[in-house]
């Protein structure tokens, strides 16, 4: 019986393959918002009240609380930990943010350099960087688009990410220096208290700050607690099958359990994904992560495609973006995200 400690060093899985084709995923997903506007349906959202992109995020939040859990375990530092998530998250969103801010409001923007400067200048920098907000916009850009003034939208997921990253922090460490609680009933609390949360059952579109920290946090911790159990959680197709009955069963009643099956049975498919090797595209995604920079450059681009193209069908213009976006992903990789990566060294 596989289970998950398994494949789970490194060059023996497919977690790199698995973040790119989430990204790949939100891309697709947003071409149908970038398209549409806010009231367009995006894929699997009328069926299952999350599109296509959310469920992507979904699987990101469970792969990474997996990878970073893995990662604080190794060297159980918070100061070591912090520099590894901070050189990993903002090197490539300052790169993003100014390549971002330059370009449109250089090419795009109707408004001239001192309107924009006065307008937003350093403000556009501050929600970006520090709120990490996706509501940052540029005067003059994408006014007539579908979603007018949205600059970078997915962005907003990275404050939820990182207070993912300062909870593991610092509850694995209080739990490993006070020693009260194992790390499996750790994230079995914190399990338990965002599931209950959930049980609300607050509609996607509808959801606050509160309810999105509950969401992700029981993607991520899923993944976490998955790490911690990493030698008894079994990786077999009828237990992914009794997870999707589930999830059917629930669509069918209305159950407010939704969310939680679809958490549990995406992150469960990812994995059971990345225990196998696909050859080239797992060894290259082993060496070359690309997926963040897919995702936090794909909008942009999709709005600057249908400024020029406003009756490009949604798949189409998500695709068409992709074209563009892989190589500059690949770009800010090669040339930013990665060096930076090397710094954090240090901190060890």
């Amino acid at each position: 019986m596989t289970v998950i400690s398994d494949f789970a060093s490194a060059g023996k899985n497919s977690f790199g393959l698995v973040r790119l084709l989430a990204a790949i995923c939100v891309v697709i997903s947003h071409g149908y918002l970038v398209a549409q506007g806010a009231n367009g349906l995006q894929p699997l959202e009328a069926l299952t009240g999350y599109t296509l992109g959310a469920h992507a995020v979904h699987v990101f939040f469970t792969v990474s609380g997996l990878l970073v859990a893995a990662s604080f375990e190794r060297r159980p530092s918070l100061m070591a930990f912090g520099a590894a998530r901070f050189f990993r998250i903002y090197p490539g969103l300052l790169m993003s943010a100014t390549l971002v801010f330059l370009f449109l409001a250089s090419f795009v923007s109707t408004a001239s350099w001192g309107e924009i400067l006065a307008a937003c200048g350093f403000s556009y920098f501050v929600k970006t960087l520090v709120m990490l907000a996706g509501s940052a916009s540029i005067p003059g850009v994408f006014d007539a688009a579908p979603n007018p003034g949205e600059v970078n939208v997915p962005i907003w997921t990275l404050k939820y990410e990182v207070a993912c990253y300062i909870s593991l922090g610092l509850v694995m460490w209080a739990v490993l220096r006070t020693k009260w609680v194992s790390p499996p009933q750790a994230c079995a609390a914190i399990l338990l208290l965002s599931g209950a949360w959930m049980l609300r059952g607050v509609a996607y579109n509808d959801a606050g700050f509160f309810d999105h920290i509950a969401r992700f946090s029981f993607a991520f911790w899923s993944g976490v607690a998955a790490w911690h159990l990493r030698h008894k959680i079994p990786m077999r197709y009828d237990a992914l099958l009794a997870l999707l009955a589930l999830v059917v069963i629930s669509i069918y009643f209305h159950l407010s359990a939704l969310p939680h099956f679809l958490i549990i049975s995406t992150g469960y498919a990812a994995l059971m994904f990345s225990r196998y090797r696909f050859g080239r595209a797992s060894t290259f995604t082993d060496r070359h992560d690309m997926s963040y920079g897919i995702y936090i450059l794909g909008w942009p681009v999709e709005q600057t495609i249908l400024l020029h193209n406003p009756e490009m069908p949604p798949l189409v213009l998500g695709l068409c973006a992709l074209i563009l976006v892989l190589p500059l992903a690949y770009l800010s990789w090669r040339f930013v995200e990665k060096p930076a990566l090397k710094i954090k060294d240090r901190f060890a």
